[in-house]
């Protein structure tokens, strides 16, 4: 009988062994995510998240993540769901989300992923799979943003005891905020005068008024503008009209002409109700001139009339000439 060498049979076994793997650990194919963003944004902030994939080291190679399905959920609902694709370790989520208030709010991503790998076994290397469930959550802080006042009354000019009107307009990168508007209409610095974002007011004595407004939002957040008011003594030189417009419709065009020129050569009227409208040129007389200066301006790029033309207002130059009517202005 032949006699086998013992140090054939341990090349034999060795041999055999080198065909063999162990088998995975429960560990391996595990799948690690992990959220990679910002932890606090502000109201009106584009969220934009990755998602990073890691894989537990196992023995063999071409460990890779195979398929799997994700999906991503927050408030409101769902964001969306997509299919992991083959060798995938990170998916950039840009959420585009903007957060309408501010708060604690939650981003998670659940779904599963099958990884695979090759292990050498029997003399071959054969495929591994394992399916991992995937679950993680990632907090986000909205902190409030608070509104910005886009729009307020410019300064203007009144009469005493005449009455103007007021307004404020604002924007929020929180949508979902809700807004009040303070005046400070007394100048005593603090804004309980007048609650509402458009008003109307009066002043009786003459001077330099400032008045303000605190916008807030339901947050705390606010904003402040002010605008002055010059209010001049009543009396002569102070009506508010519009020059040119002697016909107090609000537009100056080829009937103010005419106005003025029936006033002079037919005795109408009608320009006497306010002569420092039918004074174009603003020279403190009512003659033909103030005629030809708007057909100049109307028809053939003259200077247009002098203050106040584009609104209504008072004459920044006293004279002679009354304004005891003009309806457009008041």
């Amino acid at each position: 009988m032949h006699k086998t060498e013992p140090g054939a049979c341990l090349f034999l076994a060795a041999f055999l062994l080198a065909g063999l793997s162990p088998a995975p650990s429960l560990l391996a194919g595990t799948v690690h995510a992990t959220w990679m963003g910002p932890a606090t944004v502000a109201e009106g902030t584009r969220l934009d998240l990755v998602l990073a994939l890691g894989l537990e080291p196992v023995e063999g190679r071409r460990h890779h993540i195979h398929s799997g399905r994700l999906i991503v959920s927050g408030p409101g609902g769902p964001f969306f769901s997509r299919d992991l694709e083959d060798g995938e370790t990170a998916l950039s989520l840009n959420l585009g989300m903007v957060f309408a208030d501010d708060g604690i709010l939650e981003i998670a991503a659940a779904g599963s992923a099958v990884t695979h790998w090759e292990v050498y076994s029997l003399f071959r290397w054969r495929d591994r799979f394992a399916t991992n469930d995937i679950a993680i959550v990632h907090e986000v802080r909205v902190i409030n943003a608070p509104p910005e006042i886009t729009w307020l009354t410019p300064d203007l000019q009144v009469s005493e005891g005449e009455a103007f009107d007021f307004a404020v307009e604002l924007t929020d990168p929180g949508a979902g905020d809700t807004h009040r508007a303070d005046w400070d209409l007394d100048g005593d610095g603090e804004h309980d005068d007048f609650t509402g974002t458009s008003g109307r007011w009066s002043f009786s004595a003459p001077g330099t008024h400032t008045v303000s407004v605190r916008v807030r939002d339901d947050d705390g957040g606010y904003d402040t503008a002010a605008f002055v008011v010059t209010v001049t003594e009543s009396g002569p030189g102070t009506a508010r009209f519009r020059r040119g417009d002697p016909s107090s419709d609000g537009a100056v065009d080829l009937t103010d002409a005419v106005v003025v020129l029936a006033h002079l050569f037919q005795g109408a009227p009608e320009a006497t109700r306010c002569e420092r409208a039918a004074d174009a040129n603003d020279d403190g007389k009512l003659d033909v001139s103030d005629a030809v200066s708007l057909l100049l301006y109307l028809f053939l790029s003259g200077w247009p009339p002098a203050p106040p033309f584009e609104a209504c207002g008072s004459d920044p130059t006293p004279d002679a000439l009354g304004c005891a009517a003009y309806p457009w202005c008041e």
